[in-house]
């Protein structure tokens, strides 16, 4: 569907697509990512050169936080507005916009990209926000999670990552090398979503805002 041919995996039922492509360094290119709904948010690595690399960036459609933005997956930065450069989405592509070869990020001449695309699913995932509140802090899903990720956005923050079969008061840190933690009583999976009953700021600080990725067990 875009301007630059790629390769997709696509589970169009459950919202996920994995897509490869390899660069031409043209302004505002396109790609497709076989997903029939935009990805809300939208994982993305170069595979090859680290000339202007950004890591691991996940980007995030304007439903979930109000502005187009990013975070790094490998570390523990706040949110990022968008800038010049960046990888925005609509219901057919991805669009690498950028006047030059520094901000085209992900459309470098010749350079090789993997990105992993997600949307909510009714029933089976959840792609959303929340604000904290310092207490009992209960997020519909409109299911009972098994996985969940959960990331500050208005401060650095390690991302959080919780599941039902090593217990939901372990995390573990994507942008960490650490073990895991026990975190007590600080979520609680139920049959309607989450719910957080701490202040602790990775997951509740009052006044602060979070984005959460939610899956449940099967689909």
């Amino acid at each position: 569907d875009g301007t630059i041919t790629a390769q997709v995996s696509a589970n169009v039922d459950a919202g996920f697509s994995i897509v490869s492509w390899t660069g031409n360094n043209l302004s505002n290119a396109t790609i497709g990512h076989g997903l029939n709904s935009t990805p809300e948010i939208t994982i993305i690595k170069k595979r090859t050169s680290n000339v202007y690399a950004l890591g691991w960036q996940i980007n995030l459609d304007s439903s979930i936080t109000g502005t187009e933005g990013y975070f790094n997956f490998d570390t523990a930065a706040m949110y990022t507005t968008f800038p010049n450069y960046y990888t925005s989405a609509n219901s057919t592509v991805l669009s690498t916009n950028g006047a030059n070869s520094t901000e085209r990020q992900y459309n470098n001449q010749l350079e090789d990209y993997i990105a992993y695309c997600f949307h909510s699913v009714a029933g089976f995932s959840k792609i959303g926000s929340y604000t904290g509140n310092g207490g009992t802090n209960p997020i519909t899903t409109g299911f009972e999670p098994a996985f969940l990720l959960v990331k500050r956005t208005n401060t650095a923050d390690n991302w959080t990552l919780v599941d039902n079969k090593r217990g939901v008061s372990n995390s573990l840190f994507p942008d960490s090398p650490s073990q895991e933690l026990g975190n007590s009583n600080a979520v609680s999976f139920n049959s309607t979503g989450f719910a957080i009953n701490t202040a602790a700021g990775g997951w509740n600080a009052s006044g602060s805002t979070y984005i959460y990725m939610a899956f449940a067990n099967q689909f």
